[in-house]
């Protein structure tokens, strides 16, 4: 018993470290990390500007008419809306 150092390495890493490495590697990595973080906010928001340049795209045709009017019919609804 002596000669193993009365087995805390063992204990330690049987009740401290394998627990901790576990739970870092299978829940927060694999699962927090891949999922929530890169999945859902780096990737979602990589979906969301993809969907919202694929469904503004209309609005940017080169015909600077067309912007002009937009311009000036955005300009008029705010003014109707202040004096309202």
């Amino acid at each position: 018993m002596l000669r193993n150092k009365w087995y805390v390495d063992e204990i330690y890493d049987a009740l401290i470290v394998r627990p901790l490495v576990w739970l870092s590697r299978d829940v927060l990595w694999k699962q927090i990390d891949q999922r929530a973080v890169d999945g859902a906010a780096v990737n979602g928001a990589a979906r969301g500007a993809r969907a919202l340049g694929w469904a503004n795209r209309w609005l940017q045709n080169g015909q600077v008419g067309i912007y002009v009017v937009v311009f000036v019919v955005g300009v008029l609804l705010i003014i109707w809306r202040a004096t309202s």
